[in-house]
């Protein structure tokens, strides 16, 4: 089924969370949390939900099931985040509604900001205007489990450390956490915080259909999506002075609305190297000079000689 970019975004435009719908003019405060500050409606006192179109950008797009925990040593795997950037939609009725949402975007960090410098957000690169995603990929259990028992060590052990003795009365690692498919040399570090630390997948749909883990990043590559998300601050302080404010659109739920387009491949690409070196086709220029004249088409007649054209043949007299 094809996408209705204008019926949809009608259909957006009845919605106040909508960006470009005007909710954010002066219905807005913003509540202290644990360690940053919430954007809250101000009418409800709930968090203000947010949504906005746009197209998903390869600029450092990382939702896959390990998603920026690249190197142990930086920060565990229990701090990861995935993350992308939308950017401007070719879709002409979405294209402005991104610049106008950035624009809504700009302005709230402007009124909310302690310094002048603002990080995270809006993003400016390569002559582009992105607006950063994230979502933490972990999310701590209300509850640690305790880690089961070990009796004695076994060859199976070694090979399998997951598989363990468990106890009649330990609770068990609930499976998505357990089977999460980090790449294998992250196995251990799943090991390792499984046990107060559970799975948050990230909530994208695709034909209403939940997209799970190992499938994100090719569902979700430039394709057109709809993201609902909250609005966090946080002032950072060295030496009880501000340095500079960070704001982070924490993804709620993220809906694929059309698929993104398949970049053709060169030759240089498809060719098997084991071919030998690929070879330029020269083209004929489709301008004539006027000084070139126009070559003579030939055909061979069925004794295999040359003779001119039907269009170039002149009569005999």
């Amino acid at each position: 089924m094809s996408f209705d970019a204008a019926q949809h975004r009608a259909h957006l435009k009845d919605f106040p969370e909508y960006i470009t719908a005007g909710n954010l003019k002066n219905n807005y405060m913003w509540q202290t949390q644990k360690y940053g500050r919430l954007l809250m409606q101000k009418s409800t006192r709930q968090p203000l939900n947010i949504i906005m179109v746009g197209c998903v950008e390869a600029y450092r797009f990382n939702c896959g099931p390990a998603g920026t925990c690249f190197k142990l040593d930086v920060a565990g795997l229990e701090k990861s985040k995935q993350q992308f950037h939308l950017g401007k939609p070719a879709e002409e009725l979405f294209a402005e509604d991104f610049m106008r949402a950035v624009t809504v975007l700009e302005k709230l960090q402007t009124a909310t900001a302690k310094t002048k410098e603002k990080k995270n957000l809006i993003v400016k690169e390569y002559d582009e205007t992105m607006v950063r995603f994230m979502h933490r990929l972990f999310k701590k259990r209300e509850k640690p489990i305790l880690q089961p028992k070990k009796f004695g060590t076994y060859l199976e052990d070694l090979e399998n450390p997951s598989e363990l003795e468990q106890q009649e009365d330990c609770e068990m690692v609930d499976e998505e956490t357990d089977l999460w498919p980090v790449p294998p040399h992250l196995a251990k570090e799943l090991e390792r915080i499984k046990y107060n630390f559970i799975t948050n997948p990230l909530p994208i749909y695709k034909d209403e259909e939940f997209v799970g883990p190992a499938a994100v990043e090719k569902c979700m590559s430039e394709a057109l999506v709809e993201v609902t998300f909250n609005l966090e601050h946080y002032a950072i302080f060295k030496q009880n002075e501000p340095v500079h404010d960070t704001f982070d659109a924490d993804i709620l739920q993220v809906n694929i609305l059309k698929d993104g387009d398949d970049t053709p491949l060169s030759a240089f690409k498809l060719h098997d190297v084991h071919e030998g070196p690929v070879k330029l086709q020269k083209k004929r220029s489709l301008v004539m000079s006027a000084e070139e004249p126009a070559a003579k088409k030939t055909k061979k007649n069925d004794d295999g000689n040359a003779t001119t054209s039907q269009k170039g043949k002149q009569k005999e007299v």
